[in-house]
């Protein structure tokens, strides 16, 4: 009542401060009725805080406020509008598992492929070679990762330094992304720039939650799950564990046994001139 009361009396509804317009501040709180009252007075759903380069559709997914970007949408907004680190709402919902903008930002999309003509930029990658997918795996969001499986994103495609969603989720141990993932169809034998696959990650960063499901899937058989304490997790961290130990140790030097100080035997005095040794 007091907003609508100021903009009646002449305040301006798109004025710039140093928190963005009046719009960018309600999307980022997400209250959906202050940002309907905004757009009775014609204000401009893409215009950018100029000190990042996000706007109102930005802020409105990156926290989850589904109601909000439904209604920015609605308006005009703009989905494939970057951030100055070439982030999109899409990229920002997906990092912080906002499954449910995730799929409506797909829905909005004709098309659901690459394009420069109101689609969701689902391949792009941002400015550190990062996509969503990746974005969604790293984090470890397996829902978001379904619904981005489920919208066509490309499984295997990879970052700037060739690691794909696959490995990126086992780096950090994300079992729940990685299952969904190769039952998916990822490929876990796919290298990135180094030559090191998925599998290879999960023994170097001893992630013992994936190794036992990259290794059923190497061997054709179907992926352990692991919903109880009796399940075959443990022996698999064991043997994460004993196989990082042994290629350490291989790289250690033989202990050496400590040095010390010669012993020197004192000589024992002659007996005096004259006495009996017996």
């Amino acid at each position: 009542d007091i907003l609508r009361c100021l903009l009646e009396s002449g305040a301006l509804a798109d004025e710039v401060c140093a928190n963005g317009t009046p719009l960018f501040a309600a999307c980022a709180a997400g209250y959906v009725r202050v940002v309907e009252l905004l757009f009775q007075y014609e204000i401009d759903p893409n215009r950018l805080d100029l000190s990042n380069g996000w706007g109102p559709i930005h802020m409105a997914a990156a926290n989850g406020h589904l109601e909000v970007v439904v209604l920015l949408l609605k308006e005009g907004a703009s989905i494939d509008a970057c951030t100055r680190c070439m982030q999109t709402a899409l990229h920002l919902a997906c990092r912080n598992g906002q499954s449910a903008v995730v799929q409506v930002l797909l829905s909005h999309s004709q098309d659901k492929v690459v394009s420069m003509c109101q689609t969701v930029p689902l391949n792009n990658t941002v400015a550190c070679g990062a996509f969503p997918l990746y974005i969604a795996a790293e984090e470890g969001h397996s829902a978001v990762v379904k619904t981005l499986l489920q919208n066509n994103a490309s499984i295997n495609q990879r970052s700037k330094e060739g690691l794909s969603a696959l490995s990126i989720a086992t780096i950090n141990n994300h079992a729940d992304v990685v299952r969904v993932l190769l039952l998916s169809g990822a490929d876990g034998d796919l290298a990135d720039s180094k030559g090191i696959t998925a599998r290879q990650h999960a023994y170097m960063k001893n992630a013992v939650d994936c190794l036992p499901l990259l290794q059923a899937a190497a061997a054709g058989k179907p992926l352990p799950n692991f919903n109880s304490a009796s399940d075959s997790q443990p022996d698999s961290r064991c043997l994460a564990g004993e196989h990082l130990n042994r290629t350490h140790m291989k790289k250690l030097p033989k202990p050496r046994a400590p040095e010390t100080a010669p012993r020197h035997t004192r000589r024992a005095s002659p007996p005096p001139p004259g006495t009996d040794e017996s």
